[in-house]
């Protein structure tokens, strides 16, 4: 099931107002009316018409509620708020540091939702580097959004160091260089960092001058989070069967602990050859850990979808296959090797070439 969501916004005198339109294939256009900050003042339910595409549903809501004068907000209207978090080094990508299921349990998720729900932000991005990591968000209401996120940090049951910055820009820590690195990699790297900021600038603008209503899927039933402990319990298991840690792993770098296979590209008749193995040894439920998300349930036919740096795999680790930022995909598992060898006995240049 997935759900389409459209927030748009009204300035009353100096109060910013929200209409937030969401709407499922079960049939329903729920309506949200409030003040940016604060949860809704009140909920319009609708029936919509059987077979109705939800997404065109709240496009056209949405273009009703723009005569009433709210539309999306200008650039000038908003701030960034920038959460710098301090944590400790990582090596490889976020979903393997330790304290990831932490600062994406008790941190960014509940800010991520107290904002959707109070209409009062979205979004913006991230930035990371050693012993920082940084959350961007816009926002309209800035003593509402800085109250949000310190409650957010106040339940937290586990400490993360937190700053809260909201300006007109993006915050970017001071970058240290390591005693050794040379001045002209040190000064190409910073250079490098003014560029992105620059771009990111830039744009903005782009963002803010949108003239089609354009509605964000908000939920899909086939990708459920891992949370907590059973998360920690499958990261180990991982680690200890395969050894993976969302760091190198072949042909990127690192080793397997056992024999794996890799291709260079996606093969969709690979995956339609691969789907019937799968229906027949894979033991449920099936995971994605993201290696920037975290860990995730997910449906036998999302397999070879949503993994832009990660691992699918199942509850008996048995197999494995990673999914990298370079477009390879590496298979793991006797079965699953010997099906891939099979698969590309006539084919010598395919496998193992990168």
């Amino acid at each position: 099931m997935s759900a389409y969501r459209l927030t748009l916004y009204k300035q009353i005198d100096t109060v910013w107002h929200y209409c937030q339109m969401t709407a499922t294939d079960t049939g329903k256009l729920v309506t949200a009316l409030g003040q940016c900050g604060n949860a809704p003042e009140q909920h319009i339910e609708v029936l919509l018409p059987a077979d109705t595409d939800p997404s065109i549903a709240v496009q056209q809501a949405g273009a009703q509620w723009r005569l009433q004068g709210f539309d999306y907000p200008h650039r000038k209207d908003m701030k960034i708020m920038s959460l710098h978090f301090r944590v400790a080094n990582m090596n490889g990508w976020p979903a393997g540091a330790p304290w990831f299921e932490d600062w994406k349990t008790y941190y960014q998720e509940p800010v991520d939702d107290l904002l959707t729900t109070t209409a009062n932000g979205f979004a913006n991005g991230s930035h990371r580097l050693r012993g920082h990591y940084l959350l961007y968000y816009y926002v309209l209401d800035i003593a509402a959004a800085r109250t949000i996120v310190e409650k957010v940090a106040a339940k937290a049951p586990v400490h993360i160091p937190l700053e809260i910055h909201i300006s007109d820009r993006e915050l970017r820590p001071e970058i240290h260089f390591d005693e050794g690195v040379p001045s002209p990699l040190a000064d190409l790297y910073k250079g490098f960092e003014q560029m992105a900021l620059t771009i990111s600038e830039a744009s903005q603008q782009v963002v803010f001058q949108s003239v089609t209503l354009s509605p964000q899927v908000v939920h899909t039933s086939s990708r459920q989070r891992v949370r907590g402990l059973d998360a920690q319990v499958l990261r180990l298991a991982l680690r200890e069967r395969w050894g993976f840690t969302c760091n190198y792993w072949p042909p990127l770098g690192g080793d397997a602990k056992s024999e794996v296979v890799y291709i260079s590209d996606h093969d969709t008749h690979l995956e339609n050859t691969l789907l019937p193995l799968f229906k027949e040894k894979l033991q449920l439920p099936v995971y994605l850990l993201d290696c920037e998300e975290g860990i995730f349930k997910i449906s036998l036919e999302n397999i070879f979808r949503g993994a832009y740096e990660g691992v699918v795999f199942d509850d008996g680790l048995d197999w494995i296959i990673y999914f990298s930022h370079h477009n390879t995909i590496t298979f793991g598992g006797e079965w699953l090797v010997a099906a891939l060898k099979a698969h590309y006995a006539n084919q010598p240049g395919v496998l193992n070439i990168w």
